[in-house]
């Protein structure tokens, strides 16, 4: 599950993390539950236009709760991305990734 300000607005293409106007970055947060427990945490979560008809999440955050056999994640950096068709704003493709410099979200 993952919550808080999701930016899927229109906009023309191309954004990239170098542009003059970068879009704003959003904190969302995490929560992902497996039969051998289940991972926390918060991302300052920025999404891009790209070309092809593509929405790509970017940034960085921290593991903030984790239990069972995950618990080994905490305290982790933690980083996401991901990709959202702009034809199906309502799916998405997320990646979650450990090992990156623990960020303030």
């Amino acid at each position: 599950m993952i919550t808080g300000t999701i930016d899927l607005s229109a906009r023309s293409c191309c954004d990239t993390p170098r542009g003059k106007t970068r879009p704003s970055s959003h904190t969302i947060v995490f929560t992902w539950a497996t039969a051998g427990g289940s991972i926390s945490g918060c991302v300052a979560n920025t999404i891009y236009r790209r070309p092809h008809g593509r929405l790509v999440w970017d940034g960085g955050g921290r593991v903030t709760s984790a239990t069972g056999t995950l618990r080994r994640y905490r305290p982790r950096g933690m980083g996401i991305a991901g990709d959202t068709r702009t034809s199906t704003p309502d799916q998405v493709r997320i990646i979650l990734a450990s090992g990156v410099a623990a960020s303030n979200c």
